[in-house]
């Protein structure tokens, strides 16, 4: 059942938790489904095992003591599995073009309203959202999703969706992948440009080197540091701050010019060095993050106004999965994610295809750099990295990253 892909557009809204951004009710239903009608038996039991694993070390925690909601927090760290070898269970062919087109209307004219009229889309934006974002010049376009970044994950995915149903199906409604491009570029954030960076070096990777050494070498002479003013796009303004750093002392620096940048990678930051202060992790609650500070000596995210502000109203979290299981499950994680891959692999069995790098490369980036913790999308890339397939009919070899057989 192809409606397990297009679960993502569902990720937030309607609100049914309130204050809770992220809510894959829908896709872990869809994945649920897959588990329990799906033909590759394999799956079901691969998930099972895994979950039977978290569920013993919570039970373990609770035994030695530790505290019911950082323990029943871990739980959160299933939601992505469950994806994948949901997915995994049906193996279903990809959306049509006719959907994908659907879908693709939606986008731009989600865009194009938030641009044309930006009062009313914000004010229908947070009616059905927890929270809203709404384009100001600086920042891009936000897709009815929380924020820009967040809109960058879900276009980047339909992108890969949209090239896979067209190498599936075939390449009717050309213009799909085109207008999907331009959404993801409406949002002019600087995470929509280190994932097409990724893209591109998939595809071209020596012409890629090259041109990142010419840019390391042309952006000083440029002094691109002058291009730093709160008008600017958001990525140059990052990238201008970034090069103004001391990179002798980093974290604080980047945290002091660019609280938002700033607060992202200190978090993370934090949370992998968890397994080096507490081998048996944090746990996941909303004193995970500020106890993963203190361990790290962390003084410095005190003074950054983003990062006071969360932690004094509301709930501080990583900002990707890698980190995520690093701060809750300590020196587990690398025996977890170990596990995981193994299953992944036993659960593919006959479905065996070669690698598609392209989604394989997206679903990396977002599992360690930024994303949800619950977020289905890097997992359904995944998928689509290990198992999506051609139409029989029609093989396609690999050329480069973004074709597959």
């Amino acid at each position: 059942m192809w409606f397990i892909y297009v679960a993502p557009l569902f990720l937030y809204f309607p609100p049914l938790f309130p204050g809770v951004e992220t809510q894959p009710l829908v896709a872990v239903c869809a994945a649920a489904y897959g588990l329990m009608k799906g033909g590759n038996r394999k799956a079901p039991v691969s998930f099972l095992v895994l979950a039977l694993v978290l569920l013993l070390w919570i039970a373990f925690r609770f035994l030695i003591g530790d505290a019911p909601t950082p323990s029943v927090g871990l739980l959160q760290i299933l939601v992505g599995p469950i994806m994948l070898f949901g997915a995994m269970a049906q193996g279903a062919p990809p959306p049509s073009r006719r959907v994908m087109a659907w879908i693709t209307i939606y986008f731009v004219a989600s865009a194009a309203f938030e641009i044309a009229l930006p009062g009313a889309y914000g004010a229908l934006a947070k009616s059905i959202l927890s929270r809203a974002n709404v384009t100001d010049g600086s920042r891009g376009v936000s897709l009815f999703t929380p924020e820009p970044t967040y809109a960058v994950i879900t276009a980047i995915y339909f992108l890969l969706v949209a090239r896979w149903s067209g190498e599936y199906w075939g390449w009717r409604y050309r213009w799909i992948e085109p207008m999907l491009a331009l959404c993801l570029l409406a949002t002019g954030s600087t995470y929509a440009g280190l994932l097409l960076l990724v893209l591109a070096y998939v595809r071209w990777p020596r012409v890629m080197l090259l041109s990142t050494l010419a840019g390391m070498a042309i952006i000083p002479v440029l002094g691109i540091v002058a291009l730093d003013n709160e008008d600017s796009i958001r990525a140059v303004v990052a990238i201008s701050r970034v090069m103004a750093s001391d990179f002798t002392d980093f974290l604080p620096s980047i945290s002091l010019i660019d609280s938002s940048l700033g607060s992202r990678l200190a978090t993370n930051t934090a949370s992998f060095l968890t397994p080096v202060h507490s081998p048996l992790g944090l746990g996941l609650d909303c004193s995970s993050v500020p106890s993963a500070f203190d361990a790290a000596g962390f003084s410095f995210v005190y003074d950054n106004p983003v990062l006071r502000e969360v932690m004094d109203e509301g709930c501080l979290k990583p900002q990707s999965y890698a980190a995520s299981i690093a701060l809750g499950l300590g020196g587990l994680s690398l025996i977890f994610v170990g596990l995981m891959t193994g299953l992944a692999r036993y659960a593919r069995g006959a479905m065996r295809r070669s690698l598609w790098p392209a989604p394989a490369a997206v679903a990396l980036v977002i599992l360690i750099v930024q994303g949800q913790l619950t977020s289905p999308v890097p997992w359904l890339l995944a998928y689509m990295a290990l198992c999506a397939r051609h139409s029989p009919q029609r093989p396609v070899p690999v050329v480069g990253g973004l074709t597959y057989s």
